[in-house]
């Protein structure tokens, strides 16, 4: 089956209104369907969720809310690009932190915001949505690259703020990032990078957005239409899925993320054990300076 490409239209939404309007909340289910954490995520085509890779691998289910509360739709499957599973405090700087999740019934939209496959310039003024559990808060970041994780933005973040992970980050051009993690040590926002991946995600938009549905994504790159199965998953897409391993150990620490607390040698920590301060109740801590990379 041939999807066509997402339509580029000339006359774009206001980033800020679409992204806050595409943003979602996000149940993390086992194969039970026992809820086992929260995340953040946007819409970016009627039938799919863009979030962190770390809410998708290890998880069965996701049940998904719209930004205003009136759709829940399930979704029963879920793609990364690389991350997979880790049974381990190290989280790791040279994956991408990004997948997708597919919903089994469309949330539609008047727009789904545009991810920006450009490369932006050293520092980034953005905005990144943080979900609140009642709402989305559009929260200013500036963002800057570190040679020592280059799949990653590393931003400012509140020392007393609840880590929310797999909201959009955004500028004025459409989605640049996703949240990812917390610095367990200098307590730095890691931001998981969109615009390497704009080749993989645009496949996935295409087999997600009927033809006619405005949309912003960006197109495929060489391409004029992605190849997917029936089930809409793109046959040409390049990567490897995450995998379906054994969900972390829930922790009390934060109210957003998959369960898990992971510092890698950057000491970064994603998920229900990034509460205030990217501590971890029940885990130790991350290695030395995590702007510098640590020992």
């Amino acid at each position: 089956v041939a999807c066509n490409s997402a339509h580029d239209d000339k006359e774009a939404a206001p980033t800020a209104k679409t992204v806050q309007n595409a943003s979602v909340q996000i149940a993390l289910l086992d194969e039970n369907r026992n809820r086992i954490g929260d995340a953040s995520g946007v819409l970016i085509a009627p039938r799919l969720v863009l979030t962190a890779g770390h809410a998708i691998s290890g998880k069965s289910k996701w049940q998904v809310t719209s930004a205003d509360g009136k759709q829940r739709v399930l979704g029963s499957r879920g793609m990364t690009y690389d991350w997979m599973t880790y049974d381990s405090q190290k989280a790791h700087p040279r994956r991408h932190d990004v997948g997708v999740i597919h919903l089994d019934e469309a949330i539609k939209l008047d727009a789904y915001p545009r991810l920006v496959a450009d490369k932006a310039a050293p520092n980034l003024e953005a905005t990144r949505i943080r979900g609140t559990g009642a709402r989305f808060e559009q929260l200013p970041v500036t963002l800057k690259k570190v040679s020592t994780s280059p799949n990653n933005w590393l931003g400012n973040i509140s020392g007393g703020e609840t880590l929310d992970t797999g909201g959009a980050v955004y500028d004025e051009r459409g989605v640049v990032g996703i949240v990812s993690g917390r610095g367990m040590t200098t307590g730095s926002l890691y931001v998981a990078r969109v615009d390497q991946l704009s080749g993989w995600l645009s496949d996935k938009v295409a087999c997600a957005t009927p033809t006619g549905t405005r949309t912003y994504a960006a197109p495929a790159e060489d391409k004029s239409a992605a190849e997917c199965d029936d089930a809409g998953n793109p046959l040409s897409s390049s990567g490897t899925p995450g995998s379906s391993g054994t969900p972390g150990s829930s922790n009390p620490g934060g109210s957003h993320g998959d369960g898990s607390c992971s510092g890698n040698d950057d000491g970064v920590c994603s998920g229900a054990g990034c509460g205030s301060g990217g501590t971890n109740p029940t885990q130790p801590g991350g290695d030395d300076d995590d702007d510098n990379g640590g020992p």
